[in-house]
């Protein structure tokens, strides 16, 4: 039970508290806690355990105990208590139980003991309470989920807020700066540097039209701008080579890497060998430029531009057969221990047919047209063509058709051009530039098959030994 009472009446109250006090204090001795008690019991008029409710009530009403004279206060009245003068507060034991703020203030003596033990058998009960309530709540749980689900439920729970977590810290992750403009200026590419490119000395060389195709290329690839810049160090194996060599460059991006070593690389003694073998009936594609032969010598000067001959008899030879084995530096040593390798001019083309006998394959010559070039195809054979200047070189090469698409093109490998491979080749286009057909099979299935007219060729076949049919120009 707590009262309550403006300032003033405390002050009263306590005034009244201490003038009692000291006249209590003067006329006799001060009684013990139960017997202050006990005196308070009787003045009320009885019993606590009967008279309780009753004197609660009047209290709460603020009425006087009809029992008790108000001057009989002044014998029972002690320092632990205070009264107002408008009503003479009903103070029991039970009511000593609960002090208020002002009664906490100014008196801890007879009332003391008794709040501690009441406060502490309170607490113990409330937290038995509690404890009953948790355990009761934590049995209710386990019955309903199991002890597996419990233990399931509250690891989603963990996990959950782990969750939320994450989430808030990346919400609230500060942004990103943004790049300012010197950091991407610097992540640019460096341009490559042109300054040395001697574009006069380049047109001597290679004429105005190659040479803008170089220059242009310079700006926008380093090892195209060092080639343009250094003219000279193509030009040991005489101007032709040093011409064709700047011209790859130009015009074929994926030799510019061969180009650019070939100052460091030429000449090499020997090639390498095909990475794998390719599907037997799928011709591979290879270039006369490629580093694992290119800068090998044949007739004369670098394999990379007079080895057409033989790049193009290995792509046949692999296609039909499956094999690893016959790679243009195979051949090009092929056409040389034969005696088909000319000191300047390449390969003579009577090697096409003397190859396919050293090599298990069978040779014909169907005639230059486009029905004789559609059946061979279709017959499953691998064809060469003998061109001369036009759209695959200046002088003289080999292409190979590998096919034929569904509208009627030539799938045309040419081995000195990835640019020219890429392309679709109109039949009439292309025969138009032919000198010679070879259809190439497997010798032990050329019996009966048509792969067109015309008879095996020998060494005076057309296109044969008059120049015609050698490799690119003389060097």
């Amino acid at each position: 039970m707590t009262y309550s009472m403006d300032n003033e009446a405390r002050e009263r109250a306590r005034k009244r508290l201490e003038a009692r006090t000291a006249r209590l204090r003067d006329d006799k001795p001060r009684s013990s806690v139960v017997e202050r008690v006990a005196s308070a019991r009787q003045a009320f008029g009885g019993d606590r355990s009967t008279d309780a409710p009753e004197r609660r009530a009047r209290h709460v009403r603020g009425a006087r105990p009809r029992t008790v004279e108000e001057g009989s206060f002044d014998e029972y009245e002690q320092d632990d208590g205070f009264f107002d003068d408008e009503a003479e507060a009903d103070v029991s034991a039970e009511d000593a139980k609960e002090p208020d703020d002002a009664w906490q203030e100014d008196s801890n003596d007879a009332r003391g003991g008794l709040d501690v033990q009441d406060a502490a058998k309170r607490v113990a009960d409330g937290a038995r309470t509690a404890a009953a309530g948790v355990a009761s709540a934590a049995k209710g749980a386990v019955e309903t989920l199991g002890a597996r689900g419990l233990a399931i439920a509250a690891a989603i729970v963990a996990v959950f807020a782990i969750l939320i977590v994450g989430i808030v810290q990346c919400t609230a992750a500060p942004p990103a700066e943004e790049a300012s403009p010197e950091a991407e200026q610097q992540a640019e590419p460096e341009k490559p540097d042109t300054s040395k490119i001697d574009e006069a000395a380049l047109e001597a060389v290679l004429g105005p039209d190659v040479t803008k195709k170089l220059v242009d290329e310079a700006q926008k690839n380093a090892d195209v701008a060092w080639i343009a810049s250094n003219p000279d160090k193509y030009a040991d194996d005489g101007d032709v080579v040093q011409r064709r060599l700047l011209t790859l460059a130009a015009t074929e991006p994926e030799a510019v890497p061969f180009v650019r070593a070939f100052p460091d690389k030429y000449p090499q003694e020997s090639g390498e060998k095909t990475d794998q073998a390719p599907e037997k009936g799928t011709v591979p594609t290879y270039y006369m430029w490629d580093e694992r032969w290119g800068y090998t010598v044949y007739s004369s000067t670098t394999f990379a531009l007079t080895g057409s001959c033989p790049t193009a008899l290995s792509m046949a030879y692999q296609g039909l057969t499956g094999n690893s084995d016959g790679t243009p530096f195979d051949m090009g040593a092929l056409a040389e221990r034969l005696g088909y390798m000319t000191e300047f001019s390449g390969t003579d083309a009577g090697f096409l047919q003397a190859a396919a006998d050293e090599m298990g394959l069978a040779c014909t010559h169907p005639e230059i047209t486009a029905d004789s070039i559609e059946s061979a195809l279709q017959s499953g054979a691998v064809l060469v063509f003998n061109v001369g200047a036009g759209d695959f070189t200046d002088g003289s090469s080999f292409v190979v058709a590998a096919g034929q698409n569904d509208d009627g093109t030539l799938q045309i490998h040419d081995p000195f051009s990835a640019t020219n491979t890429a392309k679709s080749w109109d039949v009439q286009t292309v025969i138009g530039q032919t000198y010679a057909l070879y259809a190439y099979t497997l010798a032990d299935a050329s019996d009966g098959a048509e792969t067109g007219e015309g008879e095996d060729a020998g060494p005076d076949a057309d296109g044969g030994q008059d120049g015609a049919g050698n490799d690119n120009d003389s060097v």
